[in-house]
C-alpha cells in the first residue's frame, strides 16, 4: 500500500473498515502525507514509510448513509487499498472535515490496547517485543540505512520467518521490520524449514 501511495503521489489516505458484523463499512477519518522516505527494506523492495503532516478522526459514518456517489464508491468490495480520483477525495475529505474530531479519542484508544497487551504479555506489541508505543524517537529506525539491500518476499509459505542476524525463528503472517529477539532491523527472511 505504502509503495502504490508515494508512486502515485497520492496525498490523503482514508480509513475504511467494518464496525460490526452486518453493519457494512465505515468510514473513519483520514491522513494526508507530508512526507515520505525508504523504509527499511528499501525501494527495492518496494518499502516506504509514510508520515502525516494532517489527521483527522471521527465518529464512523457507514458507508451506505454517504450521499451518492460517495456511497457506492466506499461500499464497493476491495482488498486493502482503492484509489480514488481527486474529486472523490475532495468530497470525502470535505465530509471529515466537516465532522467532530474524534482524534484524541482514538489516540486514547491505542493507548488503551496497549496497556491491555502489557499486562496480559509484558509487551505492548507482542510480535515487536515492545514494551512500549511508537514515537517520532522511534521513526529512525525505520528508514532505509546505508546498507546494501536484496530483494526479500514479503511473505512465507509457512508463516516463518528466520533473522539473519541472530538466527531467531518467528512466526508472523508478514514481514515484520525488525527482529523481535536482537532488534536488528531488515534481517528476517522466510524460513523455508521447519522451526
Amino acid at each position: 500500500m505504502r509503495n502504490r501511495i508515494v508512486n502515485d503521489g497520492a496525498a490523503t489516505v482514508f480509513f475504511l473498515t467494518t464496525r460490526r458484523k452486518h453493519q457494512g463499512r465505515v468510514v473513519s477519518g483520514y491522513y494526508h502525507v507530508g512526507w515520505y522516505t525508504e523504509g527499511t527494506q528499501g525501494a527495492v523492495n518496494r518499502d516506504y514509510a509514510l508520515a502525516a503532516a494532517t489527521m483527522r478522526f471521527i465518529e464512523p459514518i457507514l458507508a451506505s448513509d454517504l450521499p451518492e456517489p460517495l456511497a457506492t464508491i466506499c461500499s464497493a468490495q476491495f482488498r486493502t487499498m482503492k484509489p480514488i480520483d481527486v474529486a472523490t477525495t475532495s468530497e470525502l475529505r470535505k465530509l471529515c472535515d466537516n465532522r467532530p474530531d474524534r482524534t484524541a479519542d482514538y489516540l486514547s484508544e491505542v493507548a488503551r490496547v496497549e496497556t491491555f497487551a502489557r499486562a496480559r504479555s509484558g509487551y505492548a506489541y507482542p510480535s515487536w517485543g515492545r514494551e512500549f508505543g511508537f514515537t517520532w524517537d522511534d521513526a529512525a529506525g525505520y528508514y532505509q540505512t546505508d546498507a546494501e539491500l536484496s530483494k526479500v518476499p514479503n511473505s512465507s509459505k509457512n508463516r516463518k520467518w528466520r533473522c539473519r542476524e541472530c538466527g531467531y525463528f518467528i512466526k508472523s503472517g508478514a514481514l515484520l521490520k525488525r527482529c523481535p529477539l536482537c532488534k536488528q532491523m531488515a534481517t528476517l527472511a522466510p524460513a523455508e524449514e521447519d522451526a
